[in-house]
């Protein structure tokens, strides 16, 4: 028997978010800073995924697109799914982290180039960030998403988050 609140051809509206948890030799973050976000926090390089297009395939389209950089997505990390906002329009997403590599930390970085339309630059810096300096320079929700990715790849397991929060509590 269907289910009458659901409706597999007419979905709600979800985003998928497929980032990178790129880190240098030294073990910094690869962090990119959005010029359309308020506060002037950096985030994880990645983005939307397209209609169709698996969140594997879409980090690698957003980090080539936003660093320059030729990554291949390693492992699954985290699962952080956010509410929607309706203040800003956005409708819930699931944001998957990849674990993309170790770069050394002189690597060339290319952000794109502002729209020629006198837009402002969809990205207007990036900067690799010791996981204990991240605090200052994110968003409370992205650093905890961030600390839960390198925890997860420093031992082998998988984050599942809300806003950043683990959704599993330890009963110890």
């Amino acid at each position: 028997m269907a289910h009458a609140d659901t409706s597999l051809t007419s979905p709600p509206p979800v985003r998928i978010g497929a980032l990178a948890l790129i880190l240098s030799t030294r073990g910094e973050v690869l962090m990119v800073r959005p010029t359309y976000k308020l506060g002037g926090f950096y985030q994880l390089p990645g983005g939307c995924a397209h209609h169709n297009e698996p969140a594997h395939r879409a980090v690698v389209r957003e980090v080539r697109e936003e660093t320059d950089l030729l990554v291949a997505p390693q492992r699954l990390l985290v699962h952080d799914w956010i509410p929607a906002n309706p203040v800003r329009g956005a409708a819930c997403g699931h944001n998957f982290v990849y674990f993309c590599g170790t770069f050394p930390h002189t690597t060339p970085i290319r952000l794109p180039p502002p729209p020629s339309d006198n837009r402002q630059p969809e990205l207007d810096a990036h900067q690799w960030i010791a996981p204990e300096d991240l605090g200052p320079h994110c968003a409370p929700y992205q650093a905890r998403r961030v600390h839960a990715a390198l925890n997860a790849h420093h031992h082998g397991t998988f984050a599942e988050l809300a806003e950043g929060h683990p959704i599993y509590q330890d009963k110890e």
